[in-house]
């Protein structure tokens, strides 16, 4: 995993989450659901953005948590 592939991966689904939050027929507790993963997603390309050894930091602990898995 790289930071580059997050940051892909984070912008895919925010290209999903628009798309689904353009429907008239969700329900209240969807489109809610909807704008707090587009959130989560935009902090974590936010996030991403920073300098280049932040990162590296972040790659490294990501990294770590899927080797502990």
């Amino acid at each position: 995993i790289t930071v580059k592939k997050i940051e892909e991966f984070c912008r895919n689904q925010l290209v999903s989450i628009g798309n689904q939050m353009r429907s008239v027929d969700n329900s209240t507790q969807k489109n809610e659901r909807l704008i707090t993963l587009y959130s989560v997603y935009s902090a974590i390309i936010g996030l991403l953005s920073g300098p280049e050894a932040e990162k590296d930091d972040l790659e490294r602990y990501l990294t770590d948590l899927l080797q502990k898995e």
